[in-house]
């Protein structure tokens, strides 16, 4: 396979955003108070809101949401959020559950599991499930179309035969669709159903689900009628609960909806303060390890998460210092949706990935946010701002 930088596929997507600015100083009261004070002083766009989750290790929570979900209806614990990109780390986990069960190991070529008709074209340097799952693939961020998950072997059949794939580091959505539906189909399930199953069901995270689910029956489609957050543009405008226009094409990339209270479940499991019985306890070491250059300096790539390991900008000294670097590493993912935002991060002691986490946050968005920030900035502000415990 013919790794060459093709131009036409050269840009490189910025997952995540880092401050340039002095670390804030720490929030007094109690973790509650702080995330109260910055959720109310941070309400993205021109009108509508945003919820935040903070942990710490000693059990002490805070969560806020301030704004509004839709004309008239405020935000709760409830309000389903869709979350883009952090879609990845769930596909993610997944995928280090097969391994943990040894049907899957992460140096396997992805051709070892493709099922008939779905074949790639053979090459020398063969496409491997470790460069999916973190960014070193080669395939560009989106598919040339999105078909289905037919029609994406298909097209990266095609691709392949170019030989033109990028080298190194390159953000891509393709990736993740191409690993989520290999695993589904080798389960003989729809990818929805394979999560369900395997992830979200030993997490109790009950109200995660894709569109077509929330809307597949009434039970479920009164449910997210009345919960689902209303995107909406910097400008204000209303851009509607349904889903992005690549869904449900690229469902194991980026196209589940979740509310706060699954997105603290979920922070919860990432940090070590929950571990489930059965194969996700030992799949999240696996989340936990770094493996490839990232989208930057001193950022590392793991199974869907970023390891950002740069001390210039950590905001977060090791209260006793364990290794020769003076700042925990910062563990991140974001989505973006047009209209709808989401960020989730933790702190991991780099001498000690495995050990529970001291602090992480997730905070989710309705809007866009003014003047062109990131939500990844506001949620660095917010985990930078949280005394640790």
């Amino acid at each position: 396979m013919n790794r060459s930088l093709a131009p036409l596929l050269a840009a490189v997507a910025v997952a995540n955003a880092h401050p340039a600015a002095a670390c804030p100083a720490k929030g007094t009261g109690t973790l509650d108070q702080i995330v109260t004070d910055w959720v109310n002083k941070n309400q993205p766009g021109v009108a509508f809101g945003l919820c935040a989750v903070a942990l710490d290790s000693k059990g002490h929570e805070g969560f806020a949401c301030s704004g509004k979900a839709a004309a008239g209806v405020g935000l709760t614990k409830d309000t389903l959020f869709q979350i883009g990109s952090l879609t990845k780390t769930i596909t993610a986990t997944l995928l280090a559950r097969r391994v943990v069960e040894g049907s899957y190991a992460l140096g396997d070529k992805l051709e070892s599991h493709l099922l008939p008709p779905f074949r790639v074209g053979t090459t020398n340097d063969p496409i491997t499930i470790l460069q999916l799952a973190t960014h070193h693939s080669g395939l560009p961020r989106t598919p040339p179309s999105y078909l289905g998950e037919i029609g994406d072997f298909f097209q990266l059949d095609d691709l392949l035969i170019t030989g033109f794939l990028s080298s190194g580091y390159l953000y891509s959505n393709w990736a993740f669709q191409i690993l989520g539906y290999t695993m589904a189909l080798e389960d003989g399930k729809s990818w929805m159903d394979d999560i369900a199953d395997d992830v979200l069901a030993d997490l109790d995270m009950s109200a995660t689900a894709n569109y077509e689910t929330w809307t597949g029956d009434i039970g479920n489609l009164i449910f997210f009628a009345q919960h689902a957050a209303s995107k909406h543009s910097s400008d204000g405008d209303d851009l509607g609960t349904g889903p992005a226009s690549s869904c449900p094409t690229a469902d194991p990339s980026g196209c589940l909806y979740a509310s706060s209270h699954d997105m603290r479940i979920w922070l919860q499991y990432a940090m070590g303060l929950v571990t489930p019985s059965g194969p996700l306890a030992d799949a999240r070491h696996q989340l936990r390890r770094n493996f490839n250059d990232g989208d930057g300096p001193g950022i590392r790539q793991g199974l869907a998460w970023a390891f950002d390991q740069n001390d210039s900008d950590a905001c977060d000294s090791l209260p006793q210092p364990t290794s020769t670097q003076a700042h925990y590493t910062r563990v991140e993912k974001s989505g973006d949706v047009d209209g709808s935002h989401a960020w989730i991060a933790f702190l991991q002691d780099p001498s000690h990935p495995d050990a529970v986490a001291p602090l992480g946050i997730i905070v989710m968005a309705n809007s866009d946010l003014a003047q062109g920030k990131k939500l990844g900035d506001l949620g660095q502000d917010l985990l930078a701002r949280l005394p640790l415990p």
